[in-house]
């Protein structure tokens, strides 16, 4: 019986994301998943209607504010994890 050896590239086909990455995508959505009540708000209530310009520019400051946050979130995690890190040690100011 003759068995052949399955070769899997380890490129081919395949995307990995780095965090920073799956982050800004995660606020992409959110930002989308956001926009879909007032979407679903012009639809039913009548006397709301926006433009298509206006959803692009609720859309935008969605996605910059919850990227802010997000960034300011990881900043502020890595320091906390610094300072715990340095904690145990002596301080060289004396």
């Amino acid at each position: 019986m003759i068995r052949f050896k399955t070769v899997y590239p380890r490129t081919m086909g395949t995307t990995r994301m780095t965090p920073m990455s799956k982050t800004i995508l995660r606020v992409a959505l959110f930002a989308l998943g956001l926009l879909m009540v007032p979407l679903v708000a012009s639809q039913w209530v009548d006397g709301w209607s926006w433009h298509p310009g206006a959803f692009v520019v609720v859309y935008v400051l969605f996605f910059v504010t919850g990227l802010a946050y997000a960034l300011i979130a990881r900043r502020m995690e890595h320091r906390v994890e610094l300072q715990t890190r340095c904690k145990g040690r002596p301080s060289a100011q004396g």
